[in-house]
């Protein structure tokens, strides 16, 4: 089944559908060609001299070889003579009829029967068989006095019977052409029908030799963005292991040493061929490695994949420098163990205030939603340390599907419902309609959730108006989301820099939503953002 969906395959099949559809395009025409030629008395001239004489001097042949009247006259009365529109008769070389196909002319004569212009018909059949004795000839004569009209010609063949002056006939009438006529209908009926089946499926094929070609395309293009964006160090190498292209990354932690050579032959870990060999045979290999930068260890972990890109097997190498794994579990513990001080300092504010006595049912249920929104929070960071972890670790390759944007919306919103509740703020979808993207609904979640826990951040304890509306609309080819509240805004030198790239002071989760943006093609910006009056951001996608 994969050859079926090879390209060099599928262009070969409809090239030879097109030349099928060629040959039977021109079948077509020449079977209509000859209806054309039948409805002439030239046409069936030429038909009946080029299809049906040879056989039918066969036949007569046959008869011939009757010498009894009485036989003669039961084939021309019974039409034992085969196709339909034949007639055979027997005449005498007076004119008179001694077998006819009407039992009752026999012993009349043409003469008498069809007047002169049968008389006259007769005697060029005579004389067509006199001068060819020994022979069976063909001819052709006219029954009435137009020769316009086809119906009035017959076409035949004859022979004579030297020893009893007998001429044997056979003739074909107008319903024989008219049977061959209908007969090459049907044939161009199927014929037509075969053109239609082939054309159906040369363009099925075309139409998958088109997504194929559009798939990988597609597939291409996620590789491309993917090894730009992510920042581990990824290299695509062929089959033998030669090193066919690599990201940036890789650059900066190996330079060019790699570049259109053979991994296996320069590499410096000891079992790499064991591990090439087993990602070819496994499709997945992995290990870590260690070498010197700069006068410094570092160690990597290495994942080699086997995919199909471009029609060829491909392995895509992962280098991840994990020699800075502990600085970062160092940040992930200050940052979670931060994100517990809150519900801990609500905790024991409210074991005080109940120690007092001072502890109302209201104010148990405000705290209670305090704790719920800072439990909440610490479990939006844990996803999106998840998310970035998986960035970071060189998932490049993660499949996309169409997903609506206004369910993504509406879904995050309910599930942040509490945390707008505890803080007080009121949320205002705008969604002018829905709008299909492809991307990866988890990682959209990611950012959509990162975006309006900051939004809820940004209101002040002296913040009365707390409003957040969110708004989708399309652009042309793009979906734009606006994420815009009344919080306390952005200075112009934070809200210029918060999502580029360089910016090192920003958290996981704008790094995750830079991160995203690159991956789909789209772009985050801050749309305005004024001390005590707000900000609107606005992420731009491009539609499926």
């Amino acid at each position: 089944m994969a050859l079926l969906w090879k390209r060099e395959f599928l262009i070969n099949v409809i090239w030879i559908m097109i030349l099928l559809i060629m040959g039977l395009a021109f079948n077509i025409w020449n079977i209509n060609r000859q209806i054309n030629g039948l409805t002439t008395t030239a046409g069936r001239g030429e038909y009946f001299k080029a299809n049906t004489e040879t056989a039918m001097k066969n036949t007569l042949q046959e008869i011939f070889q009757e010498k009894r009247l009485t036989e003669l006259r039961k084939v021309a009365a019974a039409s034992r003579i085969g196709l339909e529109g034949k007639l055979f008769f027997v005449d005498s070389l007076d004119g008179t009829m001694l077998a006819s196909p009407d039992p009752a002319l026999n012993d009349s004569t043409n003469l008498g029967v069809g007047g002169e212009r049968q008389q006259q018909a007769f005697e060029r059949i005579k004389k067509a068989v006199e001068a060819n004795r020994g022979e069976t000839v063909g001819a052709n004569y006219i029954l009435r006095d137009s020769e316009r009209d086809t119906t009035n010609m017959r076409f035949g063949v004859y022979r004579l019977d030297d020893e009893l002056g007998w001429i044997y006939g056979v003739v074909v009438k107008d319903e024989y052409f008219e049977s061959i006529k209908n007969k090459l209908y049907v044939r161009i009926k199927n014929s037509s029908l075969v053109v239609s089946v082939v054309c159906l499926l040369s363009l099925m094929l075309l139409y998958l030799l088109f997504r194929q070609y559009l798939g990988k395309q597609q597939d291409l293009q996620e590789y491309k963005v993917a090894m730009s964006s992510t920042l581990a160090g990824v290299a695509l190498l062929e089959e033998d292991s030669t090193v066919r292209s690599t990201n940036k990354r890789w650059k900066e932690l190996y330079g060019d040493m790699y570049d259109g050579r053979k991994l296996v032959d320069i590499s410096s870990y000891p079992f790499i061929k064991e591990k090439f060999d087993e990602c070819k045979r496994e499709n997945f290999a992995s290990y870590r490695n260690q070498g010197l930068k700069d006068g410094e260890l570092i160690s990597s972990s290495v994942t080699l994949t086997k995919y199909s890109i471009d029609e060829e097997t491909r392995i895509v190498l992962v280098s991840t420098d994990v020699t800075q794994v502990v600085e970062t579990y160092r940040a992930v513990a200050h940052d979670f163990i931060s994100s517990l001080l809150g519900p801990q300092l609500v905790i024991d504010s409210a074991l005080m205030e109940a120690a007092k006595g001072n502890l109302r049912p209201e104010e148990t249920e405000r705290k209670l939603y305090e704790i719920q929104d800072h439990i909440i929070a610490s479990q939006n960071y844990a996803l999106a340390i998840y998310s970035w972890g998986k960035h970071e670790a060189g998932d490049i390759l993660d499949k996309v599907e169409k997903v609506a944007l206004g369910n993504i919306i509406t879904r995050v919103v309910q599930l942040l419902n509490s945390t707008f509740i505890a803080h007080g703020v009121e949320v205002y979808l705008n969604i002018h309609e829905e709008i299909i993207i492809q991307t990866g609904s988890r990682s959209l979640e990611a950012v959509l959730r990162n975006l309006l826990t900051n939004s809820v951040r940004a209101f002040n304890e002296t913040t009365r108006d707390r409003r957040i509306t969110i708004t989708l609309e399309r652009s042309g080819r793009e979906a734009i989301i606006r994420v815009e509240d009344t919080g306390k805004g952005m200075t112009a030198a934070v809200h210029d820099t918060i999502f580029e790239e360089t910016n090192t002071q920003v958290g996981f989760g704008a790094k995750i939503i830079r991160a995203y943006m690159v991956r789909v093609g789209g772009s985050v910006s801050v749309e305005k953002s004024i001390i005590g009056e707000g900000t609107t951001i606005a992420i731009t996608m491009p539609i499926a």
